[in-house]
């Protein structure tokens, strides 16, 4: 757990480990609230992830990453970024800001401010991929989603559950393919998977493009 009490921070983590789903362009971050296990590929041998904090009491705070960080989580893990002030920015690649993937749990919380939630490629955002549960959850503010090529914004995927909620403020919302409030069947298994994108403003008229999108997506605006 990393826990800081005040300040002005700036977190960095990653870019210089390549990944290899994208080596000449993406690398492992696997911090800011990450929790990681040993999945097993060619053999049996494995392990159940950890838990991974990153808790921020105060101050407008920059958390810069690539993949795999800021509330996730990788393989029967729990992940946590929570931040409790402060008008605060968000920047990574794909698997971040409440994304979990593989039978596991990841929470992005900012508690108060006037947030920008930023992500190039997506799986991210409230997220959950394969039997996981992703969540992002801002209670205040005026806030900025900008959520990638896919899976972002309250997303599903491969029998997961993917959250967004965002309890106050006019906000802004930007995504693309199956995203903001889209549960994707996977049909090997034949189950199918639920994404939320849920918003509790303040009666304001908030920004972007709403859709509800295939099987159990569904998006709700109060």
């Amino acid at each position: 757990a990393l826990v800081d009490s005040g300040g002005n921070d700036v977190y960095v983590a990653g870019f210089r480990e390549a990944d290899f789903r994208d080596p000449e362009n993406a690398t492992q971050s696997l911090s800011q609230g990450f929790g990681f296990g040993w999945r097993p590929y060619e053999t049996r041998h494995g392990a159940a992830g950890g838990i991974g904090v990153l808790a921020d009491v105060a101050g407008h705070d920059s958390y810069v990453a690539d993949y795999f960080a800021q509330g996730s989580s990788y393989w029967f893990a729990l992940g946590v970024l929570a931040d409790e002030a402060g008008n605060d920015r968000y920047l990574a690649g794909r698997y971040a800001q409440g994304a979990a993937t593989h039978l596991c749990v990841g929470l992005l919380l900012d508690a108060a401010g006037d947030d920008r939630y930023d992500v190039s490629l997506g799986v991210s955002q409230g997220c959950g991929h394969d039997l996981s549960v992703g969540v992002l959850w801002d209670r205040a503010g005026e806030d900025a989603y900008l959520g990638g090529r896919t899976l972002a914004q309250g997303a599903g995927n491969d029998n997961g559950l993917g959250l967004l909620v965002d309890e106050g403020g006019v906000d802004a919302y930007r995504a693309r393919a199956r995203s903001q409030g889209s549960g994707n069947r996977y049909e090997p298994r034949g189950w199918g998977s639920a994404g939320v994108l849920l918003d509790l403003g303040d009666g304001g008229e908030d920004a972007g493009g709403f859709r509800v999108q295939e099987d159990f997506g569904v998006r709700l605006d109060e």
